[in-house]
């Protein structure tokens, strides 16, 4: 009885530190998210033990994809004794952590208390609660109302860049439509109308956020859900859904303030990524290694780069080509890039079939981000781990309530 107990309460535990590691990893405060990740993989060193996951350990689809990115993180070490330069080596290695501790998660399975459906509600209010109090406590509504900028300011003061920021937002959007598609006739009036509500705030947050890409995704993904929607309620009204709202979305994108010609001709990551593709071509195959790379690239981008970034760059010690497909190409050449797509398209064909249109979108918002920002191998790579441990390692869910133990070890299995 006191081991069952001890055992449950190390569960909840794991569970909960994980939801926590959820809501931090959006901060820049890493010694919060330090902290985080020590209790969560603390906590399931332990439950290891407890729970004895050794036995759980089977030869499936999925044991097989978390091993490909223990192997994707492996390439670093493998490549060290190859490395022209070891100058980078710590700084981009501990990036890749996550990669490590999660890849293990995913082989060896979580408890029988986690729950998708967590993970999505706890993205959802994490994002809501940002935006509140970046408005209430950081801006003030009539500061807002006076000068909307001043909420992109504080964000970025605050809480984290645009690229991290409306990844969450992004992620909350589709996690939203995936509940309310999924258990509609399941949730009541005020949890469904707190969602929807919530649907708007992230939706305007994006409409006013500097970062383009987050708004771009997010008005595309918003259409594609909608049409989704109204196609099988009216298969004629998604029709008329589908001729109509493109020239929407062309006058929304248009009209944003960073869609101006002008600063898309200036964009620092075009001659970033010329400077990175030049690093590629000196060996496309089997690439420099994490830190021969990039001390390439930072000869490299000082040949490439425009008047204007060389007086701003001049004292920055660490700059990334921003393209997650060109750095990995850099590092490991055409085979680090196959198994970086691996890693990014195979959860589909994973997934339990209910969760395939959730993981489309998911998937599809860290392929189109990956072009723009470094995500596996940086900030992102926890989160994008944590989606892929929800998507892939928990089970079937019949209903929004709280089960039983018993009843949740059957959805489980």
């Amino acid at each position: 009885m006191i081991y069952n107990n001890l055992k449950t309460t190390i569960n909840y535990i794991n569970l909960l530190s994980s939801l926590f590691l959820v809501c931090v990893l959006v901060l820049k405060n890493y010694s919060i998210q330090n902290m985080a990740y020590f209790i969560f993989f603390g906590s399931y060193v332990v439950e290891f033990f407890t729970d004895k996951k050794w036995k759980n350990l089977l030869p499936d689809k999925k044991t097989v994809y978390f091993s490909v990115i223990f192997i994707f993180f492996l390439l670093a070490l493998i490549y060290y004794p190859f490395d022209t330069s070891k100058h980078y080596f710590k700084l981009l290695i501990e990036k890749r952590y996550p990669l490590l501790g999660f890849s293990v998660v995913g082989i060896l399975g979580v408890n029988h208390l986690y729950r998708l459906r967590y993970f999505i509600l706890t993205i959802v209010v994490t994002s809501v609660a940002l935006i509140i109090y970046i408005l209430l406590f950081r801006v003030g509504i009539t500061n807002f109302l006076t000068d909307p900028n001043l909420f992109n300011l504080a964000r970025v003061q605050y809480v984290n860049t645009h690229m991290i920021v409306n990844f969450y937002f992004n992620s909350a959007i589709i996690g939203i439509w995936y509940l309310l598609s999924n258990y509609w006739n399941k949730i009541n009036i005020v949890f469904k109308s707190g969602l929807i509500l919530s649907l708007f705030l992230l939706l305007y947050a994006l409409s006013i956020s500097e970062g383009r890409t987050g708004f771009i995704f997010g008005l595309i993904v918003t259409i594609v859900l909608a049409f989704i929607e109204l196609w099988k309620k009216k298969k004629r009204y998604g029709i008329l859904f589908g001729f109509l709202i493109p020239w929407v979305a062309i006058i929304l994108i248009s009209s944003h303030k960073r869609m101006n010609y002008e600063l898309i001709k200036t964009e620092p990551r075009y001659f970033l990524w010329e400077a990175g593709l030049s690093v590629v071509d000196q060996s496309p195959i089997l690439g420099q290694g994490i830190s021969g790379a990039q001390a390439r690239f930072d000869v490299a981008r000082e040949k490439y780069q425009t008047e204007d970034y060389k007086e701003q760059w001049i004292a920055s010690k660490f700059l990334d080509c921003h393209n997650q497909y060109i750095q990995t190409t850099m590092e490991f050449g055409i085979i680090g890039l196959l198994i970086l797509l691996y890693i990014y398209l195979s959860p589909y064909f994973l997934v339990l079939n209910r969760r395939k249109n959730l993981t489309l979108f998911v998937m599809s918002l860290v392929v189109f981000q990956s072009v723009f920002d470094m995500f596996i191998t940086s900030h992102f790579g926890g989160i994008l781990c944590l989606w892929l441990i929800f998507l892939l390692r928990t089970g079937k869910e019949s209903k929004l309530t709280h089960t039983t133990t018993d009843e949740a070890i059957v959805l489980n299995q």
